[in-house]
């Protein structure tokens, strides 16, 4: 592999990536707060079952009746954009019997706070304006729960 010199205004890019990937990890505190408040509501405990908790380093544990995932936070350039990308990953069994993880869905948390559902979706929710009531935040929840409840608990 041959490695190129990096252009000016690529360099430029990152200029402010403290400042950049700072604000994308508030965002996705926020994000993870308000989810793991939404599955704490006892009318949606009841209902789902789910629970969701987060550490300081914005690694998330989700226990859920279809089994259990995980999910983390990367953030990279994304089309010239300082940009997150929250992976969620189910525990399954591998053929061979071992515990392995598999990705079953992500978010993407721009610098401004946006959220966009999925990789590719367009459906875009503010973090910094929802609250457990909000159905903002109902939809990247029940989305999560639907992507670990379709993906087999073993791995074939």
């Amino acid at each position: 592999m041959i490695f190129q010199h990096v252009d000016l205004a690529k360099q430029r890019l990152i200029e402010s990536t403290s400042d950049d990937c700072g604000t994308v990890q508030a965002y996705c505190g926020y994000l993870l707060t308000e989810l793991s408040k939404f599955f704490a509501l006892s009318h949606i405990q009841a209902k789902y079952g789910v629970v969701l908790t987060a550490d300081d380093n914005l690694v998330s544990t989700i226990s859920t009746p279809y089994g259990v995932a995980r999910g983390r936070l990367t953030i990279q350039l994304v089309d010239g954009v300082v940009a997150g990308r929250y992976v969620f990953e189910k525990s399954v069994v591998s053929g061979e019997g071992a515990e392995i993880w598999v990705p079953v869905w992500a978010i993407r948390i721009s610098r401004l706070g946006n959220v966009l559902l999925g990789d590719e979706g367009d459906i875009e929710i503010d973090v910094s304006n929802v609250g457990p009531h909000s159905n903002a935040i109902s939809a990247p929840a029940k989305s999560l729960l639907y992507s670990i409840a379709s993906t087999p608990i073993f791995n074939q």
